[in-house]
């Protein structure tokens, strides 16, 4: 919605870190991922004039803010096991597509590391 995306604008430019997380079940990146198993109203995970807005709000705070990095995290996806990296809404969003948090593997996890020079590295993980 409009409010949720100027929320999120606001946040950003208060932010007093270099890096930013943007948490969400769906990713605005697979807002083209379609079901397959649909025929009559195929449904998206995302809507995409939702995702092209947000692409935009997030543009706009980086003009304002250039030294800021903003990553969207997101999962949902039962049955991934892989870390997938999205660039297709543009150089100043990647979304990264984590193995699902509550999924069928038991101990199947992802570590995020941040370095010193605020390199941002991501690793799937099982405690098995």
């Amino acid at each position: 919605s409009p409010g949720g995306r100027d929320w999120i604008a606001n946040e950003l430019l208060k932010c007093n870190e270099s890096i930013a997380f943007i948490c969400m079940h769906h990713g605005p990146h697979r807002y083209d991922t379609r079901d397959p198993q649909s025929k009559v109203l195929p449904w998206s995970q995302f809507d995409e004039a939702d995702a092209m807005a947000l692409q935009g709000v997030i543009e706009l705070t980086i003009k304002e803010r250039p030294e800021l990095r903003i990553w969207i995290l997101f999962g949902h996806e039962h049955g991934n096991k892989e870390l997938r990296v999205f660039k297709n809404l543009g150089p100043c969003l990647p979304g990264v597509l984590s193995p699902c948090v509550v999924d069928y593997e038991v101990g199947l996890f992802t570590v995020i590391t941040i370095d010193n020079d605020g390199g941002v590295r991501f690793d799937v993980r099982c405690l098995n």
